[in-house]
C-alpha cells in the first residue's frame, strides 16, 4: 500500500516538474544587463542598473515579473525598486526597467555580483535566478558619464543627431591622454543602424584636473530603413592615471529610434442596407514606419446618429504599410455626417498614444431598403414612356372600320 501512495506522489512530482519546463519553454524569458551608472559603482554611493528581458518563446508572458534579491553589497533603496511588475511581455518582444541600488561602503574592490530572478506569471512557482555582474571600484579612480544627451533628442530613422557626453573626472588625481571611441567599425543597417558624420568616431581629451568636467559630441545618422527601437552603442574609455598606468573600461550607451506613427482612419460604402440603419465599413491605414500594437477603435457618441451595433472593436497588431476594415451599424436621419472614432494603440517603444478621427461618411443609399430615385428621376421616367407611346401611335394609325 505505502508503495502505490510513493508511486502516485512520484507521479504527481513529476507531472508538476515538466509541467514548470514546458512554460518556460514556451515563454523563454531571457534577462541581460545593459548598463549601470555610474561605471564603475562606488562604495557607499548609490547605482542606477538597467535589465532587458527578452521574450524569445511562443507564447506571451501574462505578468512578468522581476525581483532584485539583497545580495552583499547591494541593496534596493525602496520596495518600487525591489519588485517590478512588468506585465504581458508579448511573444519575441522586449521590455527594458531600470531600479536603483545603494552600494554597501565596504564592498570588495573588483567584480561583485547582483541577484535578481523573474518569472512569466507571478502567481506561479516558477522563478528563475540570474546573476549580474557589476563592477566596484574605488572612487578614487572614477571616470565616469554624467549626462547623455541627445540633439534633437527624438531620433528618427534617415536623420542626424549630435550624441554629447558630460565626462566627469570623481577622483583626486588627474587623468591624462584621455580617449572615448564610439565602437561603430562593424556598424551596419541589420545590427547597429547609425554611422559617424562629418566626425570621427573617436575623441580626445588632453588633460582632466579632480572634480572637473568636459563634454565631448559625435554626430550620428541613422539609417533610412532602420527600426525602431531601443539599441546599445559601445563606448570604449581609455586614460593614464596618476601613476602612469593605462586605464581602459568599456560601457554601454543607450539610444532609442523613435517615429511618430501615422495612423488613418477613413470611411467605405457598403452597398447592403440592413434594419435599422445601415453598415459602414471602417478602414485603420498605418501609414507610417512603426508597426502598432494593440489597436483598438471605438465609435464615440454623437447628436448626429445612433450607434445599432458594437460601438468597440479590438484589432490588435497592425504593420506599416498595411490596413484592416471593421464594420459598424449606424442609423442617422442625415445622408452626411461625420463618425466619431476614437484610436488607442502602443508604438514599437511600447509608447501609448490615443487619437480622435472625425471620418466623413456619405450614405449612397436610402433608409428602410428604398432605392435613391428622385422624384426628378421619376418624372423622367414618366417623360421616357409617354413619349414612346406616342412614337407607337403615329407608327401604328388606327385603321377605319368600313360598313
Amino acid at each position: 500500500m505505502n508503495k502505490k501512495i510513493f508511486l502516485i506522489l512520484g507521479l504527481i512530482l513529476t507531472l508538476i516538474s515538466l509541467q514548470g519546463v514546458y512554460a518556460w519553454e514556451s515563454t523563454q524569458l531571457e534577462l541581460s544587463l545593459t548598463r549601470y551608472e555610474p561605471l564603475p559603482a562606488q562604495p557607499g554611493q548609490y547605482v542606477t542598473v538597467y535589465v532587458q528581458i527578452e521574450n524569445d518563446g511562443s507564447i506571451d508572458a501574462q505578468d512578468a515579473v522581476l525581483e532584485i534579491l539583497d545580495s552583499f553589497p547591494f541593496e534596493a533603496v525602496s520596495d518600487q525598486d525591489r519588485i517590478k511588475n512588468l506585465g504581458i511581455i508579448k511573444s519575441q518582444d522586449s521590455y527594458i526597467t531600470n531600479f536603483k541600488l545603494k552600494v554597501d561602503s565596504n564592498a570588495v574592490i573588483g567584480t561583485n555580483k547582483l541577484k535578481v530572478r523573474y518569472t512569466p506569471d507571478k502567481n506561479s512557482d516558477l522563478w528563475m535566478t540570474r546573476e549580474l555582474s557589476i563592477e566596484v571600484k574605488d572612487s578614487q579612480a572614477t571616470l565616469g558619464i554624467n549626462q547623455v544627451e541627445l540633439s534633437p533628442e527624438q531620433v528618427l530613422p534617415g536623420e542626424e543627431t549630435e550624441l554629447t557626453l558630460t565626462i566627469k573626472n570623481s577622483a583626486n588625481v588627474v587623468f591624462r591622454e584621455l580617449k572615448l571611441k564610439l565602437d561603430l567599425e562593424t556598424t551596419t543597417a541589420t545590427d547597429l543602424p547609425f554611422v559617424p558624420m562629418n566626425s570621427a568616431s573617436e575623441k580626445q581629451v588632453s588633460l582632466l584636473k579632480p572634480g572637473e568636467l568636459t563634454k565631448v559630441s559625435f554626430n550620428l545618422a541613422t539609417y533610412p530603413t532602420s527600426t525602431p527601437g531601443y539599441y546599445k552603442l559601445p563606448l570604449l574609455i581609455s586614460f593614464y592615471d596618476d601613476e602612469g598606468n593605462l586605464q581602459e573600461q568599456e560601457t554601454i550607451i543607450g539610444v532609442v529610434i523613435s517615429a511618430s506613427p501615422e495612423l488613418k482612419i477613413v470611411s467605405e460604402h457598403i452597398d447592403e442596407i440592413v434594419n435599422p440603419g445601415e453598415l459602414i465599413r471602417i478602414k485603420s491605414i498605418n501609414k507610417g514606419i512603426n508597426d502598432l500594437k494593440f489597436l483598438d477603435i471605438e465609435v464615440q457618441a454623437s447628436e448626429d446618429y445612433k450607434i445599432v451595433s458594437q460601438s468597440e472593436s479590438y484589432i490588435g497588431d497592425l504593420d506599416s504599410d498595411d490596413y484592416r476594415t471593421t464594420d459598424f451599424q449606424i442609423d442617422s436621419k442625415k445622408e452626411q455626417y461625420e463618425l466619431v472614432i476614437k484610436a488607442t494603440f502602443k508604438d514599437e517603444n511600447n509608447e501609448e498614444y490615443q487619437q480622435t478621427f472625425n471620418v466623413p461618411v456619405k450614405i449612397l443609399e436610402h433608409k428602410n431598403g428604398k432605392s435613391g430615385i428622385s422624384f426628378g428621376t421619376i418624372f423622367f421616367l414618366i417623360v421616357i414612356a409617354g413619349l414612346g407611346y406616342y412614337i407607337y401611335k403615329l407608327k401604328n394609325p388606327k385603321k377605319k372600320k368600313i360598313n
